[in-house]
């Protein structure tokens, strides 16, 4: 079943379709939307726009956060957000998470550090970006009311006992205690920094609860309350908190977001707005290129949106540009929108897996994840979503089984057990694998609740019964490469036994070079690459190989798959290496035709073998060639119709 991987295609239902709005400047050939239920109303939705150019893979969770059950949250590594981690591990010290994805961008030397804000549970960790008006902020408030927009960058230490106010750099930014004041909580790090070679003039001012409890000049890196913080200097001025702050003073922590937006309990960075009150907002920083992308978007009646984008050509994924996305979430009629970070730092968990096409997990400074805090129950109701529109045997199909309460919360715990009925197959606990062709069940049972899903499996068969042997009366016959070298007395020796036997035969397609003394004396069935010939009761399409892959041949394929014959020979040869979800489109087209029409793949590979996929016969031809080669391994294919089915045989030149 090798050849699946080097095939591609067009769905003939789809490619006329107009009126699709797309990301692409191709049009859009195909369309696959697979909605999953994640409980309580959320649901994750994957996009698959399929273009002459390549594939637009999209992820979307979507939850309504006027739900009382249902907080966005923010997620960091909680043994130091300096430290970095992954978003799967951020995911496993939280608990309720249904889904997560990576969010604000981040300082990749060092400490790590966010270049926004963070807040978690009313109580902030960073600040906002210096800068204004260039990187955006995420803010929720005990309501759940979500906001988007760019937040000045501002925090003052406020000593009420002295009456005086010191302002200092940022929260939880490793920007250097030698650039001016910093504040460190315990969430960044446990301990302050500490003196040493580098940090001769270090002030370490320590508070918890509000009051200063330590006033530490050039010592020791001490515990960071975890009620409390560090206010930290290493300037030749920075001394001068010793004067501005003593043992048991009462200082007030204040920002910009704590003055401005009060009821805050949760916040983030990101990058450019990208949609502000509808409409599509100047980018203020871009990130060239396309590529993976993460973005949060927020809807007018407050449901939030989680939504990655594939990318750098990962199963084909083309990516987008900021742009692209901009007009992405302005097609999904969200009310505001904000990139995250991007590239390798696009990821995207649900229910503890991850969705999205990933090299690898990387590190990251932080992410926003949506939780369901209802009390769980006992399962109920179990829904299964297939994620693909053909099953084929053999293949590991990407199936989502999900078990919920009476109440539609999903239980992510639950032990589930798949079994099939009418069919043969397992399930690894995200994909099935069918180990037969046709007809039945797939049935999921997790305590007292059970369901079960109708599906259709294409069978295979190492032994395709339209191959047989001794035709007796060939319709025509099909040759690969041919050499006519003087001087080479094998080789013409081939051509001579091979120009006998043809001449025999109505009509003979050449595929791929040929030798014109030879096709010049038999009935050659002449047409160019990329174009389709009819003989008799059957089509035929040779294939352009050329550029490698199959952009640019759809219409040809479309025209081939409208002929009015029984049926449809496909001619690949070597060059044509196509995959993904081209591929994907491809099949699943042939085989809808291929159910009124039989259908034949003959594709030039390094042997003689075929076998069947449903009502697709996929054939492999090598070069006559008589060099390395056996005297039985010279073959030729011939085809014979009988009773309106092409029968077809690997005939030897020399038996």
């Amino acid at each position: 079943m090798n050849w699946i991987k080097k095939l591609g295609c067009l769905c003939a239902a789809v490619i006329l379709a107009t009126g699709i709005e797309t990301i692409s400047s191709y049009a859009i050939m195909d369309r696959e939307v697979y909605e999953i239920p994640l409980g309580q109303g959320m649901t994750l939705k994957k996009i698959n726009e399929v273009y002459d150019s390549g594939v637009q893979k999209i992820n979307i969770v979507t939850a309504d956060l006027n739900n009382p059950n249902i907080k966005l949250d923010l997620l960091f590594n909680k043994n130091g957000i300096a430290k970095r981690g992954k978003l799967s591990s951020m995911v496993q010290q939280e608990n309720n998470v249904v889904a997560a994805m990576n969010a604000d961008f981040f300082s990749m030397t060092g400490s790590g550090f966010s270049i926004g804000a963070m807040v978690k549970d009313g109580k902030q960790l960073s600040t906002p970006h210096y800068q204004p008006n260039i990187f955006g902020t995420v803010l929720v408030d005990g309501n759940q009311k979500v906001a988007i927009q760019y937040i000045k960058s501002g925090t003052y230490l406020n000593n009420t006992t002295k009456g005086m106010t010191t302002v200092a750099n940022s929260i939880n930014k490793q920007n250097g205690a030698g650039k001016g004041v910093i504040v460190y909580t315990s969430e960044y790090r446990p301990t302050t920094l500490g003196v040493n070679g580098t940090r001769p003039n270090l002030v370490e001012v320590i508070v918890k609860q509000g009051t200063v409890i330590d006033v530490r000049i050039a010592q020791p890196a001490t515990y960071i309350p975890t009620d409390g913080y560090a206010i930290i200097s290493d300037t030749a001025s920075g001394r001068d908190l010793a004067q501005r702050f003593s043992v048991g003073d009462s200082i007030e922590l204040k920002t910009e977001i704590t003055m401005n937006y009060p009821d805050t309990k949760m916040a983030v960075g990101g990058g450019s707005l990208l949609i502000k009150d509808g409409v599509a907002t100047t980018i203020s920083k871009k990130v060239s290129g396309k590529s993976q992308r993460s973005a949060l978007a927020v809807t007018s009646d407050n449901k939030v949106l989680f939504v990655t984008v594939d990318g750098r050509g990962m199963d084909g994924a083309i990516g987008m540009t900021e742009a692209q996305l901009q007009q992405f979430l302005l097609s999904q009629n969200v009310k505001d929108a904000i990139v995250f970070d991007g590239g390798g730092s696009t990821e995207l968990i649900v229910d503890s897996k991850v969705e999205n096409k990933i090299s690898g997990e990387r590190a990251v400074i932080n992410g926003v994840s949506l939780k369901n805090i209802a009390p769980k129950g006992n399962p109920t109701t179990i829904k299964i979503v297939p994620l693909a529109g053909l099953f084929v045997q053999g293949e590991k199909i990407p199936v989502a089984i999900k078990v919920f309460d009476e109440n539609d919360n999903m239980l992510s715990s639950a032990s589930v057990s798949v079994s099939t009925q009418g069919v043969s197959g397992n399930y690894d606990g995200r994909n099935m694998t069918f180990t037969g062709g046709g007809i039945g069940q797939i049935v999921a049972q997790s305590g007292g609740a059970s369901s079960s899903m109708a599906v259709e499996v294409i069978g295979t068969n190492p032994n395709d019964p339209r191959k047989t042997a001794n035709l007796q009366s060939p319709t025509f016959a099909m040759v690969t490469d041919t050499y006519s070298q003087q001087g080479d007395i094998a080789t013409q020796a081939i051509s001579a036994k091979l120009q006998q036997e043809l001449a025999q035969i109505p009509s003979v397609v050449m595929l791929g070079n040929r030798d014109s003394s030879l096709s010049s004396k038999v009935n050659t069935v002449s047409f160019a690459n990329g174009q389709v010939q009819t003989v008799g009761n059957t089509s035929f399409l040779l294939m352009n190989g050329s550029n490698g892959s199959l952009s640019g041949q759809w219409d040809i394929i479309q025209q081939a798959l409208n002929q009015p014959t029984t049926n449809l020979v496909i001619c690949m040869n070597s060059k044509l290496q196509v995959s993904g979800n081209s591929f994907d489109i491809f099949r699943k087209t042939v085989h809808q035709a291929s159910k009124t029409k039989n259908i034949y793949i003959v594709e030039k590979k390094g042997e003689f073998s075929s076998y069947q996929e449903g009502n697709i016969s996929r054939i492999s031809v090598k070069d006559l060639n008589a060099s390395g080669s056996q005297l039985s391994d010279i073959k030729y294919l011939v085809f014979q119709e009988n009773n309106g089915v092409l029968q077809y045989e690997f005939k030897s030149l020399f038996q």
